[in-house]
């Protein structure tokens, strides 16, 4: 990366993603130390989580969206952005567990989104915390 790495995940044993402050999305392939380039967004991407229930990297951004990408796409963003999905502030945290997928933005915000519809947040609550939430975590 261009920059410091603020998140990453696995895909499987023998790749990952990582997402970082050079606002770019990157797939790593650990066996044969081959990287290539994912996605990127306009800011730094804060956030990343890999769903085997959509077959899709999810990511966050200080851009205030959430995109979604194809990892099994041929390489080149235009062919792997499935979805970008405006947030009312920027992303902090996001997790998720099957289906669900639940995101955490400054200003307190927090969505849960269902990934078969993405058109629309199925909640959206203010935490009640009294300061922004840094973290969030799902659990089957």
């Amino acid at each position: 990366h261009g920059g410091p790495v603020l998140d990453c995940c696995f895909h499987d044993d023998t790749s990952g993603f990582s997402a970082g402050r050079d606002n770019t999305v990157r797939r790593l392939v650990f066996n044969y130390g081959k990287e290539d380039i994912l996605g990127r967004h306009d800011e730094p991407v804060r956030c990343v989580e890999y769903s085997y229930a959509a077959g899709q990297v999810i990511t966050g951004s200080w851009d205030k969206t959430l995109k979604c990408w194809d990892p099994r796409g041929a390489s080149g963003q235009e062919r792997t952005l499935v979805g970008t999905y405006q947030q009312p502030e920027r992303v902090y945290s996001l997790s998720l567990v099957g289906n669900r997928l639940v995101v955490a933005t400054a200003g307190r915000h927090v969505n849960v989104y269902d990934l078969r519809n993405m058109s629309q947040p199925e909640q959206r609550r203010e935490s009640s915390l009294k300061y922004q939430t840094r973290c969030v975590r799902c659990y089957p």
